[in-house]
């Protein structure tokens, strides 16, 4: 029998021992999720801190990441499409990074953004939704789109010279081993054929001309109104004139491929480009002059 001096050693409680010891697999593998959980966590906040920066371009941006700010040059407004329930607003910009995209405004965006936007201005876009642009339908070299919401705010910034968007030619020959219809590029090349103007299968007006770059052919049809450019381009000009276009979509036909122009795309006849300057003084300068009269007639 024990006096009241002996006292038995104590047994350690739950609270004196260490806290691992104690816990269970299941709770041990639920602290490590929660402590994985706390790093995204923190790097999503990281994130969103850097993204409060202007400097934000389309490469940065992650679909679902919906808070960010970026500055964008409007290059094109492309035609108002009313062909799905709902008007459909879709605006070629480009970032600081020189990297395309397009802003697609739906139902009432269409009045508070896309009629509010000008070509050439430069503006401050802050939140909205970012997608991946489907292909079928691209008219710049963009993989990226931001969906216009009801969050998206913008504001028109001041800028000191007129921006002039990227303009950068792929040569027939690289076009002609591309495979893929989707792929926009610039092209330049001078006429190597009269003009064949008519209409479409579905009405739609057509103009096409053959262009050489001295790397090989490829035929160039314009559509719509583009059609009437390339119509009043193609008369006024001499055989061999040198032409730039932008946003020409590749496409397959008769197992050939082409190049097709649309209202989104551009002629252009005189860039600052070493190609095109090249060729225009291969096929000679009194090519140049026309050129010159062609282009107050496009304006």
């Amino acid at each position: 029998m024990l006096n009241k001096e002996q006292v038995t050693p104590e047994t350690p409680t739950k609270a004196a021992r260490p806290a691992a010891m104690d816990e269970s697999p299941s709770l041990r593998k639920n602290r490590k999720l929660l402590d994985e959980a706390a790093v995204v966590i923190s790097s999503i906040k990281r994130q969103h801190q850097n993204d409060a920066s202007p400097d934000v371009t389309f490469a940065d941006l992650k679909v679902g990441h919906m808070k960010f700010v970026m500055r964008l040059h409007v290059h094109l407004k492309c035609d108002l499409n009313e062909s799905t329930e709902h008007k459909v607003g879709r605006i070629i910009v480009f970032d600081k990074s020189n990297q395309s995209g397009y802003l697609v405004c739906f139902g009432k965006q269409i009045k508070s953004f896309y009629d509010m936007m000008e070509e050439a201005d430069y503006i401050e876009l802050k939140n909205g939704k970012p997608n991946i642009v489907n292909t079928t339908y691209n008219l710049c070299n963009s993989t990226h789109e931001i969906i216009v919401t009801d969050s998206t705010e913008f504001k028109k910034l001041d800028v000191n010279e007129p921006y002039e968007p990227p303009f950068h030619p792929t040569t027939i020959k690289d076009i002609l081993k591309n495979d893929d219809d989707h792929n926009v590029f610039d092209c330049i090349g001078h006429l190597e054929s009269e003009l064949d103007f008519s209409q479409g299968p579905t009405g739609k007006l057509r103009a096409t001309v053959t262009i050489n770059d001295n790397t090989g052919t490829i035929s160039v049809t314009a559509w719509g109104e583009s059609a009437v450019q390339l119509l009043v381009a193609a008369t006024k000009a001499e055989d061999q004139t040198v032409f730039a276009f932008a946003r020409m979509k590749r496409s397959t036909y008769q197992n050939e491929a082409q190049l097709n122009l649309y209202s989104e795309g551009e002629i252009l006849l005189d860039v600052d480009n070493p190609k095109f300057r090249s060729l225009r003084r291969h096929h000679g300068e009194g090519h140049a002059r026309v050129q010159s009269d062609i282009v107050g007639t496009l304006k």
